[in-house]
């Protein structure tokens, strides 16, 4: 691994795991508007959090292999922050 595949790969955890972040973020809001029975809202914030998924992990599939699996564990770190919040709120 030279200096560049190694800045990609630390690039794209710090990026996908504050994509992580927004996109369970969003997860919240998508239910809280199906609660509410705003179903075309929640449809909408639905498909632009996947876009947004679907579109950092396709950039990653560019950079090689280790952008894209470190962007991959940046998206469940993201994660990881967003349960931890959660837990902590209720």
């Amino acid at each position: 691994m030279n200096a560049q595949s190694a800045f990609l790969s630390i690039l794209a955890l710090v990026l996908g795991a504050a994509i992580g972040f927004v996109h369970y973020r969003a997860l919240h809001s998508v239910v809280q508007h199906f609660m509410a029975g705003q179903t075309v809202a929640a449809i909408g914030l639905q498909i632009g959090r996947l876009v947004l998924v679907l579109g950092a992990l396709i950039a990653a599939v560019w950079l090689g292999a280790m952008p894209l699996l470190a962007c991959f564990g940046g998206i469940l770190i993201g994660r990881w922050i967003v349960l931890r919040q959660t837990r902590e709120d209720a």
